[in-house]
């Protein structure tokens, strides 16, 4: 996805994230999408664009889990939260990841 074109500046120099010192091309504002119709919430959240290899695309910290008023479960890779329409929870899928690592590593993209 070409998104230059969208990225606001940033006053910050350096960010360390898995012990490597990265410098961010930019952040973007995005619509993320949480749940299904009718217990879903859209929020509108900040991403940092740096150029990496991480075989995770999508982070989604503390502030996300606070907006979002969310219980997680690690063990069951599930996060519970209120919407309008009801209490609605997003699972992980394990499996699926795996497979995108495996395909990512072989690939030499990882």
């Amino acid at each position: 996805m070409d998104v230059d074109h969208e990225l606001t500046a940033l006053s910050e120099a350096t960010i360390r994230f898995h012990g490597d010192s990265l410098i961010p091309r930019g952040r973007i504002i995005l619509a993320v999408d949480f749940g299904k119709p009718p217990c879903h919430l859209r929020k509108f959240m900040e991403f940092l664009i740096v150029d990496t290899r991480f075989t995770y695309h999508r982070v989604f910290g503390r502030p996300v889990l606070k907006d979002l008023q969310a219980v997680t479960s690690i063990h069951h890779l599930a996060m519970k939260f209120s919407t309008l329409g009801g209490v609605t929870k997003v699972h992980g899928n394990q499996t699926g990841e795996g497979m995108l690592h495996e395909c990512l590593t072989k690939s030499g993209e990882a």
